[in-house]
């Protein structure tokens, strides 16, 4: 390669040049290779550019898998009936006794939880600490349940 020479390697967006390099370059050739190298690095930079603008627009036209809405209609549909099962004062959250009534027809496999494993897990459950459950944080529970 000549002292003007621009290596590309597009796979690793990697651009080289011997510049310098060669032990009988001039200076006006350095000069030379050095703006062709400019030059091209420029280029890689603006097709990084459209590529990056590309995956843009894909992902904001990306219709959601089949599964993911299925997945989000299931749980949407299984909040609502806890909702109306077990929010008995009706205030859209879910306290501490509704929600250990909750774990315990779910999971407690007929036998009572410990006291223990239900604070824990309404602890797990109620992510903003606010001592009841609201829609949200039950719907990322069952979410996070979905992918065991």
């Amino acid at each position: 390669m000549d002292v003007n020479g621009v290596c590309t390697d597009w796979v690793n967006e990697l651009v080289t040049t011997p510049a310098y390099m060669q032990g009988n370059a001039k200076p006006h050739e350095v000069y030379d290779g050095v703006q062709h190298f400019v030059r091209k690095v420029n280029t890689v930079v603006q097709q990084q550019k459209v590529v990056t603008e590309e995956k843009k627009k894909e992902e904001q036209t990306k219709v959601p898998r089949t599964e993911d809405v299925l997945t989000a209609n299931f749980i949407q549909s299984a909040v609502n009936r806890i909702w109306d099962d077990y929010d008995t004062s009706k205030d859209g959250r879910l306290d501490y006794e509704e929600s250990k009534a909750f774990i315990n027809d779910s999971f407690g496999n007929d036998l009572p939880m410990k006291e223990i494993d239900l604070k824990a897990m309404f602890d797990k459950i109620d992510t903003d600490k606010s001592g009841k459950i609201n829609k949200g944080e039950m719907s990322v529970f069952l979410l996070q349940l979905t992918k065991y």
